[in-house]
């Protein structure tokens, strides 16, 4: 294969559109063609807005390397095999030495010790597409019979420009081999539609990648280097460097959640960059970001600026609470609900519940200090100034008998309440929370990504970086990494009805979350299978039913457990 050196002036826009509708969105193709006009790589995208099939693709006649992309569609081939019967995903495979030793870098290595290992077919997927880890992909690949069977699968769903030939050691051989696996943008946004459609999966099999897609280790500084912090992104990058000349390939392509409740398959693909791998991430930052706005603007427009949860000001108030403004929406009527958020996500977070809630009660959202609309108040966050701003606020609103919904930190917050502040409060949900802040009760990889944001925080701080709120930044993570410290006798003390809920694939660990149900003597449990941490986005529905059960029916404790 030939060597290809570019320096890109402006993109070249494919001749044959691919939809009519492209011609709408010159100016955003301009915006685009200025951000890659400064650099030395070859840029393609595709982004389809998955509601109205608006669209907009740019260099996709090319194909581009894909490295790890090739992972979702062969994540979709074995969720495939696994649909029809013909694969167990619970079934565990032996991983032998002289494969274990063929791979480096492997973030499944790392965590295991030794030269072999029993795993489950389901969590090497998990790997392969959570962390990027290639020694799982080829077990993914030895386990379905190869390369060409993915390939074959993919040609049957219709997508004809999508290669998956090698396996991760084939391809890393040379660097026309790094090649061989490779796709044009717009077929695998077209995959990703199908995919995220339903078409391919059944709802089950969907929601199981999508949470891994979503749970993404390998890099937040491309497609989500630039969206607001609580955008979410179920996606699977690509990255590949044969020597130090230039990076052949940096890639990140997904589903992109916009605040109006539509979403947008983008794939941008870059080959040949001569750039530093930071400035070549930022690129699909930008990019992502003008997609993300350009979209998010059409839409508000078409919908003639229809108010949205979080942004909406027939619904929208403000509240001064121990010295800090907050904001807060209110829908419905009936008894008073109030939903906390966690730590990033403020009230948009909570669409899902409050379209269901409010249909029978009263749903209260605040944007907790420093977080959506509300103000910080100060220069530190804790989880015990929140607690007594949520306090403030049940008071001031003159609220009685008012149930609480919290998750991740919100169930924190949930918790202090209970033990604190337990005046008017009927019953406490708390999803997904921790009492302590170390590897007692989260996985060791969530305490190192937590440090890791602090010192990144600090570190902008430090040098005036202006790109964001890097002191919200740095407040939340340190407010994670050092709190909270609830002991089991704080826990004892909580004599209302709490539902101490979570998933098996939570960010806490089980026993963590059993630790808590143990000590609150008033409490239930529930603990959904097959689910993770962001369930209240991913899956709604059934966080939502129960929820609504646990708040419909009489609380019943462990006294009751063989009434018949």
């Amino acid at each position: 294969m030939k060597k290809h050196f570019y320096f890109f002036i402006a993109f070249f826009v494919c001749a044959n559109s691919v939809f009519a509708q492209q011609k709408k969105h010159d100016e955003l193709r301009n915006k685009l063609s200025a951000i890659v006009s400064k650099h030395k790589a070859l840029v393609g995208l595709s982004v389809i807005e998955l509601e109205t099939k608006d669209s907009l693709t740019l260099n996709n006649q090319i194909q581009y390397t894909t490295q790890s992309v090739f992972k979702f569609p062969l994540a979709l081939t074995v969720m495939h095999l696994a649909e029809k019967r013909k694969i167990n995903l619970g079934e565990k495979v032996l991983i032998k030495p002289n494969m274990w030793k063929q791979f480096g870098w492997s973030p499944l290595k790392t965590r295991y010790s030794g030269d072999s290992l029993y795993i489950s077919i389901d969590s090497l997927i998990m790997y392969s597409i959570s962390y990027s880890d290639n020694l799982s992909t080829d077990k993914l690949f030895e386990i379905i019979g190869g390369p060409k069977v993915a390939n074959d699968y993919i040609r049957k769903l219709g997508i004809k420009n999508i290669n998956i030939k090698l396996t991760e050691l084939e391809m890393s051989k040379t660097r026309e081999t790094m090649h061989e696996n490779n796709s044009s943008p717009y077929d695998m946004s077209f995959l990703l539609i199908k995919f995220y459609e339903g078409k391919v999966l059944n709802k089950f099999y969907r929601e199981k990648l999508l949470h891994y897609m979503v749970v993404n280790f390998s890099s937040d500084a491309r497609l989500k280097g630039a969206l607001p912090k609580e955008t979410m992104v179920a996606h699977k990058t690509g990255t590949g460097s044969f020597d130090t000349t230039l990076i052949d390939a940096c890639n990140d392509v997904g589903i992109i959640y916009l605040p109006n409740g539509k979403h947008l398959a983008v794939s941008v693909f870059i080959m040949n960059s001569y750039e530093t791998y930071s400035t070549t991430e930022n690129i699909i930052a930008q990019i992502g970001s003008q997609i993300f706005s350009e979209f998010h603007k059409n839409q508000s427009t078409i919908s003639n600026a229809k108010n949205e949860i979080g942004n909406n000001p027939s619904a929208g108030k403000y509240i001064t609470l121990n010295g800090a403004k907050h904001y807060y929406e209110v829908y419905g009527e009936g008894k008073p609900l109030l939903l906390i958020h966690g730590n990033s996500t403020p009230t948009r977070g909570w669409a899902s519940q409050i379209e269901f809630f409010k249909k029978k009660y009263k749903v209260y959202s605040i944007d907790c200090r420093g977080r959506g609309k509300s103000e910080l108040g100060g220069d530190s966050l804790t989880y015990m100034q929140q607690a007594k701003d949520i306090a403030e606020f049940i008071e001031k609103l003159e609220l009685d008998s008012v149930n609480i919904v919290g998750k991740s930190d919100g169930g924190i917050i949930g918790i202090l309440l209970g033990i604190y502040f337990p005046e008017h409060i009927k019953k406490i949900i708390a999803f997904g929370a921790n009492m302590q802040p170390d590897t007692t009760a989260l996985y060791a990889e969530s305490v190192k990504e937590i440090h890791d944001e602090r010192i990144k925080a600090d570190k902008m701080l430090a040098e005036n970086n202006n790109s964001k709120n890097w002191l919200i930044e740095q407040q939340r993570y340190r407010m994670m990494e050092y709190q909270p410290h609830i002991t089991a006798d704080d826990l004892h003390k909580i004599k209302l009805p709490v539902l101490v809920m979570s998933t098996d694939r939570d960010l806490i660990k089980e026993e963590h979350t059993l630790f808590i149900y143990k000590n609150i003597p008033r409490a239930n449990l529930c603990i959904l299978p097959n689910e993770k941490h962001g369930i209240a986005k991913l899956n709604p529905d059934l966080f939502n039913d129960m929820v609504d059960k646990y708040l419909s029916e009489p609380f019943h404790g462990v006294e009751f457990r063989f009434e018949k």
